[in-house]
Order: C-alpha cells, then sequence, then structure tokens
C-alpha cells in the first residue's frame, strides 16, 4: 500500500538533554501530595504540579513522564480491583476501610531508586 518513499528506514535514536531522574521514596511521595493537593490524578497538570513540588533540577518533561505512568498504572489497578470485585463478593473482614491508597504507594515506591534531589526552599 501507501509507502511513502521510505522503505526499510529506521529513524535514527536521539536523547534527551534531560537527565534522566531516578524517582526516589521520597521525591514519589512529594509528587503524589502535590497530585491530591490538585485533586487527583485526572484534574493535575504537569505544570502544576511541578510549581507545588518545588525541586531543584526537576523539569516539567520528568513530571510529563512520571504523570503518565502514575495514570496508566492507577487505571490498572482500578480495573483489577473492579475484576475482582466482579467475580468476588467481599466478606466483612475484607471492607474497605476508606484507606485503600496504602498499598498503591508502597507498591509505587519499590519502583524507584535513589538520587540527590532536594527541595529548592530550605525549612
Amino acid at each position: 500500500m501507501g509507502s511513502c518513499g521510505r522503505e526499510g528506514v529506521v529513524r535514527q535514536y536521539v536523547r534527551s538533554k534531560v537527565p534522566r531522574l531516578r524517582w526516589t521514596p521520597e521525591l514519589h511521595r512529594c509528587f503524589v501530595y502535590a497530585i491530591e493537593t490538585l485533586g487527583g490524578h485526572q484534574k493535575a497538570t504537569p505544570k502544576l504540579v511541578l510549581q507545588l513540588m518545588d525541586v531543584k533540577g526537576l523539569t516539567i518533561s520528568h513530571v510529563k513522564s512520571h504523570l503518565q505512568m502514575y495514570r496508566s498504572m492507577r487505571g490498572e489497578s482500578c480495573k483489577q480491583d473492579r475484576t475482582i470485585s466482579v467475580h468476588k463478593r467481599p466478606s466483612f473482614q475484607e471492607h474497605d476501610d476508606g484507606f485503600g491508597d496504602e498499598s498503591i504507594g508502597k507498591e509505587s515506591d519499590s519502583l524507584f531508586s535513589n538520587t540527590n534531589f532536594s527541595p529548592k526552599r530550605s525549612a
């Protein structure tokens, strides 16, 4: 069909000028706090999250990427929760106490390793 004259051409990889960021548990907690402050991951925008986090060296591209991953992880966990609830009736002991995000935060924290980013302001 339409090849547009580019058969067999592979585009050259161009590395980003922005340094790679390792999300520490502390940095991720700051990120989650900013999202919660803004009304949740669907309402939060990268620019506002970046401003609320106020971390030296953190760029909007770092936040955009992390927010995209965070939203997809939250979406997958919601789908899994719905699938489980359809197939299984919860017992009284499995009742949700309103603190369901605890396990999500702990799982997410384990995905990130250490780096030296600190808040811009000194407290």
